[in-house]
């Protein structure tokens, strides 16, 4: 159960900070990018409810191994690097200013979300 707040919460509190600051002031709506985004969230969630944790965790062989690595904790590659990558990608103003405590918001964000989704993307094609 926790994998899964993991994977929701941080995007719940990007979000919140947008409608907060964006939404109620000016009423700018969400761009088709966020919408899109949002769609492709929705659809890996949905897959990893209806999969299972236990499923989600077999299919891309994402156990805590007790020998060796250092970066081995269940989870990691399904439920907690997603749940970073999806408010990078989806809100990263929001991100940059309100959860990192950036003063102003770059494209650095955005390419930094790219290449957590190449590396994990990567990783679970290789583990398929």
């Amino acid at each position: 159960m926790f994998l899964y707040l993991f994977l929701v919460v941080p995007l719940l509190l990007t979000s919140g900070f947008w409608y907060y600051e964006e939404y109620r002031s000016s009423a700018k709506p969400l761009s088709f990018y966020q919408i899109a985004g949002l769609g492709l969230f929705i659809s890996y969630l949905g897959c990893c409810l209806v999969t299972g944790k236990e499923g989600m965790l077999e299919l891309f062989n994402d156990y805590h191994y007790k020998m060796g690595r250092g970066l081995s904790i269940t989870g990691l590659w399904t439920f907690i690097i997603p749940g970073v990558i999806w408010p990078l990608l989806i809100f990263p103003r929001e991100t940059q200013l309100y959860l990192l405590n950036q003063s102003t918001a770059g494209p650095l964000i955005v390419c930094f979300g790219y290449l957590l989704l190449f590396f994990t993307a990567l990783r679970h094609l290789l583990i398929l």
